[in-house]
């Protein structure tokens, strides 16, 4: 009945080409593509920010959706959704709402950092919990042997 935009089918007002340098901040409201490299930090108020497989930023970046295909060596503010396909590396913190991740991408993660900072759930209280405390099922630990 109604077809649902897709963010891939979003209108891109500015696009930095695969051979192109950009040096300094940008900041607006159209859609951005990067396909080259932008050395300073992105803002749009309204948008999207898309950074392509050859796509390089080194700086902070913030919009309503983030999709990371490239390469971002700084952090990454989404005010929706942050898209991490699988050849995508982001080096530096996160936030945002939520976070869609590839399933053949690798995350690493600082150690003093655990996964519920990011991935924090919220149940109702009516829901079943994970492992039940109840039954005998637990996940199974694996340690090293000395």
């Amino acid at each position: 009945m109604f077809k649902r935009r897709r963010t891939t089918d979003a209108e891109f007002g500015t696009y930095i080409g695969p051979d192109a340098i950009a040096k300094g901040d940008i900041s607006g409201k159209s859609n951005i593509r990067i396909q080259g490299t932008v050395k300073g930090n992105i803002k749009l108020r309204k948008g999207t920010i898309w950074v392509d497989k050859a796509g390089v930023v080194k700086g902070t970046i913030s919009a309503t959706v983030i999709i990371v295909h490239g390469k971002v060596g700084g952090d990454v503010i989404a005010k929706k959704k942050l898209e991490v396909g699988a050849e995508g590396i982001i080096r530096g913190d996160i936030r945002c709402r939520q976070v869609f991740i590839s399933s053949q991408s690798k995350i690493r993660m600082d150690e003093d950092e655990g996964i519920t900072t990011i991935f924090q759930e919220k149940r109702e209280e009516d829901t079943v919990p994970m492992f039940d405390e109840e039954s005998n099922i637990k996940p199974k630990v694996y340690e090293k042997k000395p």
